[in-house]
């Protein structure tokens, strides 16, 4: 008797567990059908947030055309200045251009500050290049390393050597990465986002091959979209105070500023956002904005979630912070309290500008979603 009890009980148990799984595979479903709002209106001025995935680039370029916009707007704070590789490729540096000179026969020694992220039992592994000859190799580790290499010098002694990531390797739940911060030689030292490096990757049968110089996700998003074929001259780059917490709102809050100060406040905007964030963003910029100013919402294709045991609980994660934005946050609170921290001084902000020339605005395309 008591066994059948508990072969009954776990039976019940199984059927509520499947039921409850089912409906909430459906309800998260419909939530974020209903989170990714497409609601775009009549406007001057298309916002592409910063933080959306490069790939997003040429929806938003397409938005862009095909809507009667003055001008384009993009977002976001300052980048990381450790460079996250995520695919198999390599970075140029122009020795020479930084001030470093070797000549034939010297010895040198290069340093490379670097970590990795490990798949299937194996971390990320660089080679440094000068022509056919390698500097160095190693496997990194999970933390931060100063790897030294020496190297003597060969008959052709032109500055520019590579430093290659060759051993990308991803799986259900692991992501093999190499992240690079600097290069050392001759006591000068090359950060990876400089005016000195460049990003070379195949693609296709070709090599594709950008500069590195990029400083804030407003920088890289237009790059995205010079890239993409929008006019650099119709693209104002708006870069925003590093935040931990209030992003978009802190966005948009700076759009204000920014409209506010040169005196270009539209009567309305669209803003182009990703995936289950739409919904959100629009409230956002509708508490930042004037009541006078019309905002729409254009949401990407691409969408990210949060996995948790083979449930995407993204959608459930985004509809709370939407609630609280909708009904908790305090939004004048905040905006004073965004502008008395970045009003010490116009060092604390950089007000976008058009950009006359297609070379001043670069990007780097992997990048991590700041929502």
């Amino acid at each position: 008797m008591t066994r059948i009890l508990a072969y009954s009980i776990a039976l019940l148990l199984a059927v509520f567990l499947s039921a409850a799984v089912i409906l909430t595979l459906f309800f998260t479903s419909e939530i974020d059908n209903w989170l990714t709002v497409n609601d775009p209106v009549e406007a001057q001025v298309l916002i592409v947030e910063g933080w959306t995935a490069p790939g997003t680039a040429g929806e938003a370029a397409m938005a862009y055309t095909r809507g009667n916009y003055d001008y384009l707007i993009t977002t976001g704070g300052p980048l990381d200045e450790v460079y996250n590789m995520s695919q198999n490729g390599r970075i140029r540096f122009d020795l020479n251009a930084a001030g470093i000179e070797w000549s034939a026969g010297d010895t040198v020694s290069v340093s490379l500050y670097a970590f990795g992220e490990p798949a299937a039992g194996e971390y990320a592994r660089y080679t440094i290049i000068h022509r056919e000859d390698t500097i160095g190799r190693d496997y990194t580790t999970a933390r931060m390393e100063r790897y030294v290499h020496n190297y003597i010098v060969g008959d052709d002694p032109a500055g520019v050597i590579y430093v290659a990531f060759d051993n990308d390797f991803v799986t259900d739940d692991e992501d093999r990465n190499l992240h690079l911060w600097k290069l050392e030689s001759s006591g000068i030292t090359i950060p990876v986002r400089s005016d000195h490096t460049w990003l070379e990757r195949r693609s296709g049968s070709g090599i594709r091959d950008r500069p590195l110089h990029q400083r804030t996700l407003a920088e890289e998003k237009a790059f995205q979209l010079i890239r993409s074929g929008i006019d650099s001259s119709r693209i104002v780059v708006l870069e925003v105070p590093f935040v931990s917490r209030l992003r978009t709102f802190t966005d948009a809050v700076m759009v204000n500023e920014w409209f506010r100060k040169t005196g270009e406040t539209p009567s309305a905007v669209n803003v182009f956002s990703q995936g289950n964030h739409a919904r959100r963003s629009r409230e956002l910029y509708k508490k930042a904005l004037p009541d006078s100013v019309r905002v729409g919402i254009i949401a990407s294709g691409s969408r990210s979630g949060i996995v948790f045991y083979n449930l995407d609980i993204g959608p459930l994660r985004e509809l709370g912070a939407y609630i609280y934005t909708r009904m908790f946050l305090n939004s004048g609170r905040q905006y004073r309290r965004i502008i008395g921290k970045n009003s010490r001084g116009d060092n604390n902000i950089t007000h976008g500008q058009h950009r006359n020339n297609a070379g001043q605005v670069t990007g780097r395309e992997e990048t991590d979603n700041q929502l």
